[in-house]
């Protein structure tokens, strides 16, 4: 089975009606440069990153180029722009709670879902599995609040600082949930961090 495309010969990104060119946007079966995902066995969550988005089938595919079922980090299936909020199709100027930007990594316990948002440098968690297209994050980590989005800016003026500190993030790749904590893979810090519950 394949999913992204409706056979094994086409590999084209955004090429819905499969002709071998690139669409003028995605849908709910398209990819372009998917990286991470997870499951569970029933649920399948994968990181669509140069479409700036998550997509989220809500039962594990069973057929060739199966659309999916929810989206994050877009307001639809067709919208694929760095932190739109608006979704005018056009970046904004500041990240938020429903946005990303080229996401990475991904990963659940079951009821928390956590991605690795690595060019806002920062870790966004859902508290509850999301069950709605464009859903905001309710925590975030490597930012004092969800619309700044420079890396290792502790102070939070919009500039990244001369060093990373304990609370910031440069470009986080992956993410695990282990032992009720959360393992964060810094990549552009060169380290792991390590957030245990509160």
């Amino acid at each position: 089975m394949v999913l992204g495309q409706s056979d094994f010969t086409h590999c084209k990104e955004n090429d819905d009606n499969q002709d071998g060119t690139v669409d003028a946007a995605p849908t709910a079966r398209t990819f372009d440069s998917p990286r991470g995902l997870w499951t569970d066995g029933n649920r399948l969550v994968v990181m669509d990153r140069s479409n700036n988005r998550a997509l989220i089938w809500s039962s594990f595919p069973t057929s060739n180029f199966q659309a999916a079922d929810l989206v994050l980090g877009q307001g639809d299936f067709i919208h694929n722009a760095r932190n739109d909020d608006d979704q005018d199709g056009s970046s904004d100027s500041d990240a938020s709670g429903r946005t990303l930007e080229l996401p990475q990594g991904v990963d659940s316990n079951g009821v928390q879902l956590a991605i690795a948002d690595q060019i806002n440098s920062r870790v966004l968690i859902w508290n509850s599995f999301p069950t709605s297209n464009f859903e905001p994050a309710d925590v975030v980590l490597g930012q004092g609040d969800f619309n700044h989005h420079r890396g290792n800016d502790d102070n939070q003026d919009g500039i990244s600082d001369a060093a990373a500190t304990a609370r910031t993030l440069l470009s986080p790749s992956s993410v695990r949930f282990i032992n009720n904590g959360l393992l964060v893979v810094d990549s552009s810090n060169n380290r792991v961090l390590v957030y245990r519950p509160q």
